[in-house]
């Protein structure tokens, strides 16, 4: 392989074009935005390995210590949801379901814009979860104003 063939020729030809464009300054910035944009991804994939991916013996021992509580709090989520959000809807309520902490309540207020098929779902999964709690404004209200009703 020739020199002027590296993979790399194609990135110093570019730190070249911003250097000869933007200036030096500019070529920096670019440079340490970029490397910890990289850090950063490596830094969470590692953390996330660490710590937020629970084994089963540390399922068992949390589960174990939650049923040791004699009356742990009640811990209460409320998700205003407006029509962008509907695409999100399924993953976030997943994600509350799958706590080892049982004690919750999902109270979700939904706009009127939102449409039908996401509401049918959201009714479905509040008759198979007596956790989930579901309010619909059928006018366009304010976020404040559908979180206070949930």
């Amino acid at each position: 392989m020739r020199f002027f063939d590296l993979p790399w020729k194609r990135n110093l030809r570019r730190a070249y074009q911003v250097i000869q464009r933007d200036g030096f300054p500019a070529f920096i910035r670019k440079s340490v935005r970029v490397l910890l944009d990289l850090a950063y991804l490596g830094t969470y994939r590692r953390w996330t390995a660490l710590y937020d991916t629970l084994d089963r013996k540390t399922r068992q021992c949390i589960a174990t210590n939650i049923a040791r509580l004699s009356s742990g709090p009640a811990i209460s989520i409320i998700m205003p949801v407006s029509g962008d959000d509907a695409k999100r809807l399924d993953g976030t309520i997943r994600s509350v379901q799958s706590q080892l902490y049982p004690r919750w309540e999902l109270c979700i207020a939904v706009n009127g814009l939102v449409p039908e098929s996401p509401s049918i779902n959201l009714r479905t999964l509040a008759r198979q979860d007596s956790r989930i709690r579901i309010v619909r404004f059928e006018n366009s209200t304010t976020w404040a104003g559908m979180a206070n009703a949930a």
